[in-house]
């Protein structure tokens, strides 16, 4: 929290502000304590949400980033995080909060970490972990998320190529000490595309990903599926950009408890966002080498 203070008393022209909002239905629903039922996978289990995040350089290689976000598995999670840069190495830390995920436990805390080597248009390779801290999750109502991401990528003409691995996990004890278990794996490859000096920053992205629901009864409820997505970065003046992403899978099917129970004929599974980042006051241009992560996408939404 004294890192949250520390931003608020920040100089207003020192911020980058973005807002983003958040839509699909691509993930399992969040509030079911039973298995699907259905013969075919639904296409109407959406989450809604948002990204809010604002971003200080405090010296040169030090930036502070307070961030909330709505994840389609960890759900409602915020992170203030502090980051220094020394040469290639590049280290991260700060506290991470659930956010009223449930009414017994309204503030879950826990960590973030991350580590990332960088050989300026060589090589690179990241990794970050987030979880909650406590002892067992004993009374109802409480809960444990974990996220875990590795990622390294190499640097072409104009493009940033690079493979991500990402997991998510949520364990919550339910009414009545119900404990339902969610998961995410995700693969990804990307290619960042920029060219110097044009206002257009684009984000290509395809790979496997699947959520999990493990229930009380040991029955579980798995989803599958092969995505493709685009992020789209247009500067429109020295101080706003505008940017959309949408993400959709191009081919689906069940598993466990769901196997032979795909999303009907003509379901589309996706995941989409909006959004827009304000630079207050003089701003130092991003460097290619600053891809943004799959953080609680995506999400959160990565993720």
């Amino acid at each position: 929290m004294a890192a949250i203070l520390a931003l608020c008393a920040l100089p207003v022209a020192a911020l980058d502000l973005n807002v983003e909002a958040l839509f699909g239905n691509l993930n399992l629903p969040w509030n079911s304590e039973e298995p699907i039922s259905a013969a075919a996978y639904p296409g109407n289990l959406w989450v809604y949400g948002a990204r809010v995040s604002l971003t200080h350089t405090i010296a040169d290689g030090v930036t502070l980033e307070t961030a909330y976000v709505t994840d389609p598995v960890l759900r409602h999670l915020l992170t203030s995080v502090i980051a220094y840069q020394a040469g290639i190495v590049k280290l991260s830390a700060g506290p991470m909060l659930g956010l009223f995920n449930s009414a017994q436990t309204p503030l879950k805390a826990g960590m973030s970490v991350g580590m990332r080597l960088d050989i300026p248009g060589v090589v690179f390779v990241e990794a970050r972990a987030d979880s909650s801290m406590g002892s067992a999750l004993a009374a109802e109502g409480d809960y444990s998320q974990e996220f875990a991401q590795v990622s390294g990528g190499w640097y072409a003409r104009n493009a940033i190529c690079s493979l991500a691995m990402t997991t998510r996990k949520l364990y919550m004890n339910g009414p009545g000490g119900v404990l339902l278990a969610d998961s995410s794996n995700r693969y990804a490859f990307k290619v960042d595309v920029f060219q110097k000096g044009s206002p257009w920053r684009i984000l290509f992205s395809m790979g496997y990903q699947d959520f999990s629901r493990l229930y009380e009864s040991g029955n579980r409820d798995s989803l599958g599926s092969l995505f493709v997505g685009a992020r789209v970065l247009a500067e429109l003046s020295a101080s706003m950009s505008l940017h959309a992403e949408m993400e959709s899978a191009v081919y689906a099917f069940g598993m466990d408890e769901l196997t032979g129970r795909p999303p009907a004929s003509g379901t589309f599974l996706f995941r989409s966002g909006l959004g827009i980042t304000y630079h207050f006051g003089q701003r130092t241009a991003a460097a290619p080498s600053q891809e943004a992560s799959e953080e609680p996408a995506e999400s959160p939404q990565e993720e």
